[in-house]
């Protein structure tokens, strides 16, 4: 049996700057337990948020298993095996890897999903900008050069590392996390009807 409250308190205490909402989902978008801030949104749009990661988890799995992927990426040429003449013929003996994780940037928000055990997903939601507490004081420093120098500007116009750093703070907590939901859902199988 799966307990929700306990699973709600656990996603709630990786909310953070960079983590707006945590959710826990079957691949059919059932939504089994969420952890959100006290500003983020209601159970309505949680399951609206679960629905909709489970399809782009369902969409790029198909795409990564068809080996699409791997098919569209250039061969890179070995001095031992001479180099395929189409892209049809890289083919593999085994079956393509499944997927396990995916992380999208997209325009206002990152998203990370990640399996966690068999039929369970975690999908995290994070500010694509995170607000500057988490900076360092390094960065900090650097920016207010910047500014005072004339460089810089508009929004988004900070050095590379802060501005990518939501979204690799984002796949950590979620490794984090999916490594200790794996070790407490050990032996967990869903009921199939969810």
């Amino acid at each position: 049996m799966l307990k929700t409250k306990p699973l709600n308190d656990l996603l709630s205490q990786s909310i953070s700057a960079n983590v707006s909402s945590a959710l826990l989902f079957t691949p059919s978008g059932s939504l089994l337990a969420t952890g959100t801030s006290p500003t983020a949104p209601s159970a309505k749009k949680s399951r609206t948020h679960a629905a909709l990661a489970a399809n782009i988890w369902s969409l790029y799995s198909r795409v990564a298993s068809s080996g699409a992927v791997e098919a569209s990426l250039p061969a890179i040429p070995s001095t031992n095996v001479a180099a395929p003449s189409s892209p049809l013929e890289t083919s593999t003996d085994g079956p393509t890897e499944a997927l396990k994780s995916l992380t999208l940037e997209l325009s206002d928000y990152n998203l990370h999903i990640q399996i966690v055990a068999e039929r369970v997903l975690l999908c995290l939601i994070g500010p694509k900008a995170a607000s500057g507490s988490s900076r360092s004081s390094l960065h900090s420093e650097g920016e207010s050069k910047s500014a005072k120098s004339g460089g810089g500007g508009g929004s988004g116009s900070g050095s590379g590392v802060v501005a990518g750093s939501g979204l690799g703070i984002l796949k950590t907590q979620a490794v984090a996390l999916a490594n200790y939901l794996d070790g407490e859902l050990r032996g967990f199988e869903l009921p199939d009807g969810i």
